[in-house]
This record gives C-alpha cells, structure tokens and sequence, in this order.
C-alpha cells in the first residue's frame, strides 16, 4: 500500500506574478509562473475521490505534462492453512458422534462414498433413531457384547430335584439292604439269637450263611465253632460237656474236630484285621480278643480229650492233650491276659 501522505488531494497552489499590469498582450513567455505543492496539508477524513486525476489541477500548456501517479493495487490477504474442523460431526443415521474424516459410522453401518462435510451434520439429526442415542465416539471400533439369554424362570429343576431325591434315597436303602456285608450282619445277628435261645442247629444255619455273604467274618466262624461244641449261654452246658466226654472215651471225636477246625479258621482272620477294628460282639470287641477266645476254646477240647484218655488208662495221650491244653492257654493269655474263660480252664487243670 502507498504511504499515507502521498494522497491524491494534495493541495496544488498555483499564482501568477505580472510585473506590468497594464501590458496585458504582452507574451506569457514573461510571465513568471510559480507552482508550490504542499504536503503538509493535514489528511481529510473524507475517502479519496475515485477518480484521482479529475482532482488534481490543470496544469498550463507550456509547462511539461506530469504523468499521474497510480496507486498500487491492493495485496490479497494470504490463503487460511486447511485445519482439521473442531465442532463434532454426528451420522445422520443414529447420531453417532463420528470423527472429522470418517468415511461412515461404526454404530450403525452407515456410509459415504468419501468423506463430505457437507453431507455430515455437526449436529445431531432431529429425527435420528431414538433407539440409539448419540455419544462421543470411541477411538477405535467397538464391539458391541450380545444380551445375555434370559434365564429361565421355570420351576422344572426344582420339581426333578424333588423327584429325584426321594427316588436316590430309596435306591440308597434298598442297595445298603442287598449288600453282603448286611446281610452277613443280619445273619450272624440272628445266629446268636439262635443261639442264646438253644436252639444249635438254627445257629449253625445262621453262622454259615453270615460266612456266605461275609468270608472274612472271623465271629460268625468262632461262633459256628461254639455251636458244634453245643455250648450255649443258658442251662445244660454241663450235660452236653459230660456228652463230648463219654463220646470221646468211646473214640467219636467228630463234633470236637469240627470245632476246633472252625476254632483255627477265627484265628486265621482274626490275625487278618487291624487290631483296632471293632466287632459286633460287646465280648470279644477286637481281633485280638476274638483270637485269645478261639485259642481258649481249643483248650478246652484238648482238657475233654485229656479226660477221655484217663479214663481209658491212655496216660501217654492223656499228657500230650495236657500239653497241647496248656500251649493254647499261653496263647490266649498272650492276646487277652484278662481272658475269663483262659482264666476258667487254667484253674481247672491247675492241681
């Protein structure tokens, strides 16, 4: 732009100077023309007229043509540097906040062919979709979790679970009741009622059905051992004594035989328990016991038999079943010193 105090409406003072005023025909080469140019007019408010050349005065004919001055033309203000538009854009769709170059929405699936700004609101749409309300964009694409399945309110499970419980529970009991090892219970069970009752060959029926189901059951074979002896917790065991005495003096042994056979099988398993595994029996409430029990009642068949030989005056065989008699009885105060029956007999052969 021109500086401001070279303006178009400088004040031009132009005034002629005659020496002779009567002459008037006299050349103008005589005359003496000043022309003074102040530019320290003060600026005028008013803009500069629009046709600077029509301002400015004439100058004479003689005097040599100034040429106007021409203003210079105005520079044009520099371009603006494109710069990313801060006011968000929202889709037009489901007013999803989007980014300034978005090609579409990451929400909804909508899309341009390019990014436009003018197809793009920077506002969100009156009528966009209510069901999905805009928020601020994320960084990167979402996505989204599915629902979770609804959870079933029926009472089916609760109804099976009571059906099934019932139905469990009867199976339990009925699987307990057809076990072995109850049923080898309920058997020697009812092989002692038996037995405290007299009644001997209900017993042995008992005591071998318990070793049916339960092999391992070192009471029921003791008890079938106690069984063929005919020894029963009520009256007359001194009459069926004096019976395997009489038989044994004539040389029939076979219920003393049986008797220590099932005798030795109690042993066996007995040594086969844990030593602290309890028993059925208030008695003989351990393997050890029922062991120091079965040892003592073989001392007794060897004391019948000691008798039967001294009545026949067999006193070599009486000795050896004395000896025999007095092995057991060590054996059976060896597991059980407070045996009774082991304390019974040893008083009995003691002179």
């Amino acid at each position: 732009m021109p500086p401001t105090n070279d303006r178009d409406d400088d004040i031009l003072d132009i005034s002629f100077d005659d020496e002779d005023d009567e002459d008037l025909d006299s050349s103008a080469d005589d005359d003496d023309i000043e022309i003074t140019f102040h530019d320290d007019a003060p600026a005028s408010s008013e803009p500069p007229s629009a046709h600077p050349a029509e301002d400015r005065t004439t100058a004479p004919a003689g005097a040599p043509p100034q040429a106007a001055e021409t203003p210079r033309p105005a520079q044009p203000p520099p371009a603006p540097e494109p710069t990313t538009p801060k006011t968000p854009k929202y889709c037009p769709e489901c007013g999803f906040a989007l980014e300034p170059f978005a090609p579409g929405c990451p929400r909804c699936g909508w899309t341009v062919g390019a990014p436009d700004q003018a197809q793009q609101p920077s506002q969100p749409p009156s009528d966009a979709r209510p069901d999905l309300p805009p928020v601020t964009a994320p960084p990167q694409p979402v996505n989204y979790p599915t629902a979770a399945p609804r959870r079933s309110t029926s009472r089916l499970p609760l109804i099976v679970v009571l059906i099934i419980i019932p139905i469990v529970a009867v199976a339990a009991v009925f699987m307990i009741l057809n076990s072995p090892a109850y049923k080898a219970r309920a058997a020697y069970r009812a092989a002692v009622q038996a037995h405290m009752a007299g009644d001997i060959e209900t017993a042995k029926q008992k005591y071998r059905e318990a070793l049916d189901y339960d092999p391992d059951m070192g009471l029921a074979a003791f008890g079938l051992g106690t069984a063929y002896l005919g020894i029963t917790l009520g009256t007359g065991n001194i009459q069926r004594m004096q019976q395997l005495l009489e038989a044994a003096g004539a040389g029939i042994t076979t219920d003393l035989e049986t008797a220590d056979q099932w005798f030795d099988h109690a042993i066996v398993l007995a040594n086969k328990m844990p030593a602290d595994k309890s028993l059925q029996d208030p008695n003989i409430s351990t393997p050890p016991k029922l062991a120091s029990y079965a040892h003592a009642m073989k001392a007794m068949t060897a004391i019948i038999r000691y008798a039967a030989a001294l009545q026949t005056d067999s006193f070599d065989i009486a000795g050896q079943w004395m000896q025999i008699a007095q092995n057991e009885l060590t054996q059976s105060f060896t597991l059980d010193p407070t045996n009774p029956t082991a304390a019974e007999f040893r008083d009995a052969i003691t002179p």
